[in-house]
């Protein structure tokens, strides 16, 4: 039974209990997808989708999205496919979903003490330094050595972007060698590419007015009311209009209204995809019923005007 429901940027997640949730995602044509989704640590781990369903339209699902509260249950959230077992090195789509029964076996902290040094997971080398800070490397052509940092987040590791390269004198196969000799990684049960783990974006429900960022350095700069420094005297004492704070006036106004038509943009391009949608499928559908009864005509004249 479904206790609570969340959005999660376009996401509907509905709760069931502690570790176990949905997620659904409005498709094209009104089509619904769900899928399961975990939680694991700091995680929301989304499972691939598994059925579909006939939902709304966007603009109604969006409707319904807007009501429903901010997911924050997580920090992070990710999908299976992206993560890795690193015992069997398989990716961990629908691991989860068959590790229901087991969910509280699930490790999902890691070691609390990392002892120094030099371990093997699939092609890289990770090196546990005396500070308990881990890094990988790879060994690519031309002796090539890439590295870069890691990060340990809810049992998970995950291997962040390289900093630098540099060029062994070691080869390439002695490296690989060297590799194979040292023990497995074991002291996460998952790993993974940074990239593929995102922030849930905690979004204001409150709604702002459109601000432009230089509003707040023009009150610190106190410059005086338009009407005054709009105009200024010539050498003979006529007022004449500052070209340089017109064409500024101008230019936040139309900064303004682009804000604005974005924000309607936002709001209704769901529909009008929609019935951009519809109309494609309506004139696919005649287009087919033209060509049928164009080849009909055409078999009705071979046949009793045939010579």
């Amino acid at each position: 039974m479904i206790k609570k429901e969340y959005r999660l940027k376009d996401y509907i997640i509905a709760e069931y209990d502690r570790f176990m949730y949905t997620w659904e995602m409005n498709m094209a044509l009104g089509q619904h997808r769900i899928g399961n989704c975990f939680m694991v640590g700091n995680i929301l781990i989304m499972e691939p989708w598994s059925h579909e369903k006939e939902g709304c339209l966007k603009l109604e699902y969006h409707e319904r999205l807007r009501k429903l509260p901010i997911w924050n249950q997580s920090q992070y959230y990710c999908f299976s496919p992206g993560l890795r077992n690193v015992s069997t090195g398989q990716p961990l789509s629908n691991y989860f979903n068959r590790q229901q029964v087991n969910k509280d076996k699930i490790s999902i902290e890691p070691v609390k003490t990392l002892e120094p040094g030099s371990f093997r997971l699939a092609r890289h080398k990770l090196i546990v330094e005396e500070n308990g800070i881990v890094s990988w490397q790879i060994c690519e052509e031309l002796n090539k050595i890439r590295s870069g940092p890691c990060v340990i987040e809810s049992g998970i590791l995950f291997l962040c972007p390289n900093h630098d390269a540099v060029y062994e004198s070691q080869s390439k196969r002695e490296w690989v060698t060297q590799l194979r000799s040292m023990p497995k990684w074991n002291k996460t049960f998952a790993s993974g590419h940074w990239n593929i783990l995102r922030a849930c974006v905690q979004e204001k429900e409150r709604k702002k007015s459109v601000s432009l960022p230089w509003d707040s350095d023009l009150k610190k700069k106190r410059i005086p009311d338009n009407k005054q420094c709009s105009k200024k005297q010539n050498r003979k004492g006529e007022n004449i209009a500052n070209p340089l704070l017109s064409n500024f006036g101008r230019l936040r106004t139309s900064l303004y209204d682009t804000v604005k038509l974005k924000k309607l943009w936002d709001r209704f391009s769901p529909l009008v995809m929609d019935g951009l949608q519809f109309g494609v499928r309506i004139f696919s559908y005649l287009f087919k019923k033209f060509v049928l009864w164009g080849y009909k005509i055409k078999d009705y004249f071979l046949k009793h005007y045939k010579k």
